[in-house]
C-alpha cells in the first residue's frame, strides 16, 4: 500500500474506535435473507438505535455522490457519480498496477476466477509499454551478452520474409487466398 492509502486507513480505524482501543462490534443486515449477521468489528457503520450497523450500499453511494458533489467533480460539465463498487475497481487496479500478483488480488476480492479479477483491474496503453520495457531489460540482464547483438542483414530478410510468406498464407496481401 501506497504511504498516502496507509494514512487514510489509519484514520478510518482511528475514527472508528472513537474514544475506545478497540474497534466496537457491529452487525451487518444482509436484504436478500433479511437476517442481521453476527456483530463484528467494520469500519464503516452507523448508530440506528441502540446498536451500530454497517452503512447498507445504498446509504454509502448516496454519502459518496454527496461528497463528489460538493468536491465538484465534473466531467465535460456533467457531475460524476461514483458507486462503492467503482472504489472496489481502483482499488483492484491499484493493488495489481503497485505489483501484488493478479493471483492475490483475486483471493482477496473472494473472486473465483482470475479472469472476473483481470476485468476489475484498469490497464493502461503506457502502464503496458512500461512494463513490456521493464521485462525486456529483466531477460536482457540474464541473457549471455553475445546474444545482444544486432540481427545480420541476411537474418533480417529472413524475418520480414517469413512474415510476408504469412500475409499470403491469411490472405492480408489483397489477393484471392490460396493464388501465388
Amino acid at each position: 500500500m501506497t504511504p498516502e492509502l496507509v494514512t487514510v486507513l489509519v484514520a478510518v480505524q482511528r475514527r472508528a474506535k472513537g474514544n475506545g482501543d478497540r474497534i466496537p462490534l457491529s452487525v451487518r443486515y444482509d436484504p436478500h435473507e433479511k437476517v442481521h449477521g453476527q456483530p463484528f468489528p467494520h469500519l464503516f457503520v452507523r448508530r440506528i438505535g441502540t446498536r451500530n450497523e454497517v452503512l447498507s450500499p445504498s446509504v454509502a453511494r448516496r454519502l459518496i455522490i454527496a461528497v463528489a458533489a460538493s468536491a465538484g467533480l465534473q466531467d465535460g460539465g456533467e457531475p460524476i457519480y461514483f458507486t462503492p463498487h467503482d472504489f472496489r475497481r481502483l482499488f483492484t487496479t491499484e493493488m495489481v498496477s503497485s505489483g501484488l500478483p493478479l493471483h492475490i488480488a483475486a483471493t482477496l476480492l473472494g473472486h473465483l476466477s482470475l479472469d472476473t479479477t483481470r476485468g476489475y483491474t484498469a490497464v493502461f496503453p503506457e502502464e503496458v509499454v512500461a512494463a513490456h520495457q521493464h521485462f525486456i531489460e529483466r531477460r536482457r540482464a540474464t541473457r549471455p551478452g553475445s546474444e545482444l547483438r544486432p540481427a545480420t542483414g541476411e537474418e533480417w530478410a529472413e524475418f520480414e520474409g517469413h512474415f510476408l510468406l504469412r500475409k499470403v498464407a491469411l490472405g492480408e496481401c489483397h489477393r484471392p487466398y490460396g493464388t501465388p
